[in-house]
């Protein structure tokens, strides 16, 4: 539906695409499913990418980690990463979970548009 040429879904009016940030988190593989779901259903994005596994290499507590991590990417609104990173912080499984992003420089302005109205703040949450 939203990827149909013309579609009205498209056609909101203007984002700028600072308005407009990417978010990355990861995750246990067996949870981000149901961590982008929270997050849709909150309305606190648009959409979520979800890349099902990442080998993830760091430092934890002295000891280096080696684990299959989940990885989305979200897309949300610069004024919602806030409330993005206080739900993640409430729901994620980590004691210490990776949230980072970064503004848009540019982007197509129907999907820079979408994005901004589906992450608009005050909406009802979907479940």
């Amino acid at each position: 539906m939203l990827r149909r040429a013309g579609s009205l879904l498209c056609r909101h009016a203007m984002a700028a695409p600072e308005d407009i940030s990417v978010v990355w988190v990861t995750a246990p593989v067996d949870k981000v499913d149901t961590l982008a779901a929270g997050i849709i259903n909150s309305r606190l994005a648009a959409c979520v990418n979800i890349m099902p596994q990442v080998k993830s290499v760091y430092e934890w507590e002295g000891k280096v980690e080696n684990e299959a991590e989940g990885l989305m990417m979200i897309k949300t609104r610069t004024d919602r990463i806030e409330d993005l990173k206080a739900w993640v912080s409430e729901h994620h499984p980590y004691d210490c979970p990776e949230l980072i992003s970064v503004k848009l420089q540019d982007g197509l302005p129907g999907y820079l548009s979408w994005v901004a109205k589906n992450a608009a703040p005050g909406q009802a949450p979907l479940a």
